[in-house]
């Protein structure tokens, strides 16, 4: 593969392709230089291209508002072409949560920050923060998971999708880890987000000792997660490994 090709794939692999008549341009500069551009963070946080914008939910007009959101970081990801704004995308399509569902603008755009926050830091927060974002408690039904009837679905993705891979959990640990994870709630059903023990009045934030927290902090430790998360992350940058 010549110096040509390597950085045209590159720019694929930890950026977003390069435009139309970029590639001339980038190989002048040469492979060296296109890496320290695609891995240059920086040196202070971006803009927030969401503040000041009207994104929560509002019948009538919330389609409008779901479009806003996707335009947005759209428009960022075109702008940026950086390797950080590639793994908040991958984390994205990993984590994953949809607006159709959701249909929050405003909880979606919470959670694309959340993912700029932490896309690139310790897999621990990441996923104790997404285990109770919002969109995530509405998107996999946390929001619906109470005592003595736990919802499956974010358990399930947790452990086959997130963090373990198929055929590395059992159906015992979906059930405990849907029982680990009831009591949230979202703010679109009215109450404040935060966590319900049983038999309290009023919620609690995310805390180090809380079940989801404490179960999210587990799933991060080498020992489990380089069987998944950090193998798709490198599927997704360099291709899967040689046989």
């Amino acid at each position: 593969m010549d110096e040509r090709a390597r950085i045209a794939r590159l720019h694929r692999r930890f950026g977003f392709g390069l435009r139309a008549g970029e590639l001339d341009a980038a190989v002048g500069r040469g492979l060296d230089t296109e890496i320290k551009r695609l891995t240059a963070w920086p040196t202070a946080p971006l803009p927030d291209p969401f503040e000041g914008k009207d994104l929560a939910f509002e019948k009538g007009a919330n389609r409008d508002r779901q479009r806003t959101v996707v335009d947005i970081w759209l428009d960022r990801m075109v702008a940026s072409g950086s390797m950080e704004e590639r793994f908040v995308w991958f984390w994205h399509g990993t984590l994953v949560s949809g607006i159709a569902k959701v249909k929050d603008g405003e909880s979606m755009a919470t959670q694309i920050k959340l993912l700029w926050k932490l896309g690139l830091g310790s897999l621990a927060e990441l996923y104790k923060a997404i285990t109770v974002d919002n969109a995530m408690l509405y998107y996999l039904d946390g929001r619906d998971s109470v005592k003595g009837k736990p919802n499956e679905n974010y358990g399930r993705e947790l452990l086959e999708l997130f963090a373990l891979g198929v055929g590395n959990f059992t159906e015992a640990d979906v059930k405990a880890a849907a029982k680990a994870l009831t009591g949230w709630t979202s703010k679109r059903d009215g109450e404040p987000q935060g966590w319900w023990p049983p038999g309290t009045t009023t919620p609690r934030r995310c805390c180090s000792v809380c079940p989801a927290c404490t179960m999210s902090t587990l799933l991060s430790l080498p020992s489990c997660s380089n069987r998944h998360a950090p193998c798709s992350l490198r599927a997704s940058s360099v291709g899967p490994p040689s046989a």
